[in-house]
């Protein structure tokens, strides 16, 4: 393994008298934790450094997979071909896709200022609201969606809309913070939809 600034590493942990820590790779690109930490005796005295390396190649493979898996789903997010968009509990969004922007003629910037009742029609406030309950008092179960007890909406305009909930990382509860949603429109729902707005702009 080569550290070539390894002598400086040392001068600065007697110097400091503080601990210095340093993700490095060896020859055949295995990564290792190295810790050098200023060696004291039991007089208190400080007489060297102790080098520590620490296998952590499983540990920066679990974590490269979990960046690039990321990575993929956030792609399959924007370029979904269906809206998809996130908002918090109290209905703000927190997140939208760019099929969503479109079928909103929204920006994304212009989306993420406002809360989906601010682009929902009056007509259809009331079921979005009784779905957004039953994910509040935890009648819809995480991941839904998949097992074909989500909550979901036809609006006004046709098309449909199906609501679950998220979990946070932690401990694996329900998210108090977001509940994805998505909308699904064809070409003659969305020509219905546009003769709904003209006729509410008379």
């Amino acid at each position: 393994m080569d550290v070539p600034d390894l002598e400086a590493i040392l001068a600065n942990v007697l110097d400091s008298v503080q601990p210095f820590q340093r993700d490095v790779q060896d020859r055949t690109g295995r990564w290792y934790s190295l810790r050098v930490r200023p060696y004291r005796t039991t007089e208190n005295h400080i007489e060297g450094a102790v080098i520590a390396l620490i296998d952590i190649d499983s540990i920066k493979q679990n974590a490269e997979s979990l960046r690039v898996g990321v990575e993929r789903l956030r792609i399959m997010y924007d370029r979904a071909p269906v809206g998809i968009f996130e908002t918090d509990l109290d209905g703000r969004f927190v997140r939208v896709n760019d099929r969503f922007s479109e079928l909103t003629g929204r920006t994304r910037d212009a989306l993420l200022s406002l809360r989906s009742e601010d682009i929902t029609h009056p007509d259809d406030l009331a079921a979005q609201r009784e779905d957004l309950e039953r994910i509040h008092s935890g009648a819809v179960p995480p991941c839904a969606a998949r097992n074909g007890t989500s909550a979901t909406t036809v609006t006004r305009c046709g098309s449909s809309c199906t609501v679950s909930p998220c979990r946070t990382r932690r401990d694996g509860l329900r998210s108090p913070s977001a509940s994805p949603k998505t909308s699904r429109s064809a070409k003659r729902r969305r020509r219905s939809c546009a003769a709904v707005k003209r006729a509410s702009a008379r």
